[in-house]
């Protein structure tokens, strides 16, 4: 009873912290447990009732508590990037909007073995010549991450050479070092961290190597005098002139590097050159590779008559000038493994002169179609589950008849004859109606898009509009009436300059190539004493404007013929009034801006006809600046 009693009163006295209560008891356990079994329940209960009177004091019962939301963090990467959901250029539900019931082809998911793309809009590599000694930089993250935050189905690094003297420029990215993964690695958290998937593009230059970067070269030539001509990168500007390898001892051109020819020992150098990058990619993780064989580097090169005539196993017949891309092809897919998908791009023909074919003679005198079937088909066998359809770059005489889609008809062939590959084309697709046929026809697969990402980074938003589909933009979007209670004009079928519909002009603020509102109040009556007035006309093709002494000018961006406002923005800052002439007729209306200055326009009356004046005056108004693709307007 003395036992019990005393444990009644340890239950009732006990008012220390629960730290050090704890010791206390677990004392008093250790001194009782072989002596009272009926002390011990106690104590044990007491452990139970204490820990279930503190919680339910401190919270509430479950039933009673409110969801959590939480802003989650994308899986699998290290950064925290708030997840999309779904993935960014994704089609909604067409539960939620019943205009998705026909998904586009564009937008229709494809999978490439355990790889799925969310859509068919996919980034091309282009080489931004940004790197140092091939390490990429934070240019490349914004470059590619751009991309990310748009909605592109998938996203392909650059051409990245795999050994230094791969590149074709020293500024060139590479993966030949363990040194460049954490800065690869880097930017494909990112770029997970959006929902997309991301490859890089393994290269070596062949005898296109140690050249100078286009604006560089670009440089040299208007400078004159010896050597402007040449597109050598030399030593002394980080170049390796004396080390340029090719199958033959053959140049692209007088201006480019004499290579030497490779010896056979070269040629396995160079074969597990791309097997040891595949390894970095593991560690990367990328989620697809593509081999560059294509514009007259060190692949094609190999491949096409018009720059290998080796005498050994590596020249001459077809089989042998496709025995080292074969190789190569064979190598990345066994060490890249089952479950991700490998690419090759191929040049379709050199665009060379004359049949690829001498009927004759049998005899392949250039690089063309019937060729590219045959590897196509031989690459497939060996495990290559995409073929990029591009072509020229090997022979300085080429004649390419450049127009929308010109490249098309070579990805239809390869699809027609290799049905079961996978074919991506790419060469001035520049409109969504056009990549949506494209793949309606089965001419391709998937489309890759370069240039018209740079010129439209939103591009696959606005596909999105016009081929009717609703898809998930990014989180940082928003509506405007939401956060400034102006109301968002209904506009779809007007456009600014890349193409994108206002309405979505004003939704889409991912924070990079910012779009704002514009909120333009009613103009006032016209006329000879009317300033700060707004109302004036612009050209429905681009116009040149320029100051009074003509010394200083930019474009305006395209106009509508309609009262869509536009905003464009001078290279130079208006202190004071000034009258600036117009040089082309007009039709339209559209408000001027420069970043440190906000004008009203004003117009003495009427229409402005060609070389009527308007007058800019620096007075405020409440728009905020918007930029535009126009490269002569905003720098």
């Amino acid at each position: 009873m003395a036992k019990d009693s005393s444990g009644a009163r340890l239950t009732q006295n006990l008012h220390l912290p629960k730290l050090l209560l704890i010791p206390v008891l677990i004392l008093a356990l250790a001194l009782t447990i072989n002596s009272s079994p009926d002390m011990t329940s106690r104590i044990l209960q007491f452990f139970r009732l204490s820990s279930s009177s503190s919680t339910q004091n401190k919270m509430p019962s479950t039933a009673a508590r409110a969801p959590v939301f939480k802003n989650l963090g994308a899986p699998g990467v290290d950064e925290y990037y708030p997840l999309n959901e779904p993935t960014l250029g994704t089609p909604y539900s067409k539960d939620e909007y019943p205009q998705n019931k026909d998904i586009p082809k564009l937008f229709d998911p494809i999978t490439i073995r355990d790889v799925t793309f969310k859509n068919r809009i996919w980034v091309s590599p282009m080489c931004q010549y940004s790197a140092v000694d091939g390490q990429m930089t934070d240019w490349h993250l914004v470059h590619l991450g751009g991309f990310a935050i748009r909605g592109a189905g998938s996203i392909m690094f650059e051409a990245s050479a795999v050994t230094p003297e791969g590149r074709i420029t020293p500024e060139d990215a590479g993966i030949w070092s363990d040194s460049h993964i954490p800065q690869m690695k880097r930017i494909v958290d990112f770029i997970h961290g959006q929902g997309t998937m991301v490859g890089i593009q393994l290269a070596h230059a062949g005898r296109k190597a140690s050249t100078l970067a286009p604006w560089v070269q670009d440089r040299r030539t208007k400078a004159g005098g010896v050597g402007s001509e040449s597109s050598i990168a030399r030593e002394e500007e980080g170049g390796w002139e004396e080390n340029v390898i090719a199958p033959s001892e053959i140049p692209f051109s007088a201006t480019y590097p004499k290579p030497r020819a490779m010896t056979e020992q070269e040629i396995d150098g160079i074969a597990q050159s791309f097997v040891d990058a595949v390894e970095r990619c593991k560690k990367i993780g990328f989620d697809f590779i593509e081999i560059h064989g294509a514009h007259g580097y060190l692949i094609h090169s190999f491949y096409s008559p018009l720059s290998n005539n080796r005498t050994d196993e590596y020249g001459g017949s077809l089989e042998n000038r496709l025995r080292l891309p074969l190789r190569i092809a064979r190598t990345v897919r066994e060490a890249w493994g089952p479950s991700k998908p490998l690419f090759f791009r191929v040049s379709a023909t050199d665009w060379a002169e004359g049949p690829e074919k001498d009927e004759k003679t049998g005899e392949w005198r250039s690089w063309g179609i019937e060729q590219t079937v045959i590897l196509a088909k031989e690459l497939k066998k060996i495990g290559v589950d995409l073929i990029d359809t591009s072509s020229g770059g090997n022979w300085v005489k080429q004649k390419i008849p450049i127009g929308p889609g010109y490249q098309v008809p070579f990805a239809e062939r390869v699809k027609k004859d290799v049905p079961d590959v996978v074919v991506g084309s790419v060469g001035l697709i520049t409109s969504p109606q056009q990549a949506e046929q494209i793949l309606q026809d089965g001419q391709a697969d998937v489309v890759f898009l370069a240039r018209e990402l740079l010129r439209h980074a939103d591009f696959p938003i606005y596909a999105a509009q016009e081929l009717g589909v609703v898809v998930k933009p990014a989180n940082h979007t928003f509506e405007l009436e939401s956060v400034t209670g102006i109301p968002v004009p209904e506009v779809p079928q007007q456009r600014d300059p890349g193409g994108t519909p206002f309405k979505e002009l004003h939704r889409w603020n991912p924070g990079i190539n910012l779009r704002a509102t514009v909120s333009l109040p009613e103009p006032p009556p016209s006329g000879p004493s009317q300033r700060n007035c707004i109302n004036m006309t612009i050209p429905s093709t681009p116009c040149r404007i320029s100051s009074p002494d003509g010394d200083q000018e930019f474009l305006t961006a395209l106009g509508r013929g309609d009262d869509t406002p536009i905003l464009i923005m001078p290279n130079t800052l208006i202190e004071n009034d000034q009258l600036w002439s117009v040089e082309n007729q007009t039709a339209g209306r559209i408000a001027f801006l420069h970043r440190e200055s906000k004008l009203y326009i004003g117009l003495p009356g009427g229409e402005p006809a060609v070389g009527q004046t308007l007058l800019l005056s620096k007075k405020p108004i409440f728009f905020t600046p918007e930029q535009t693709d126009q490269p002569n307007v905003y720098r």
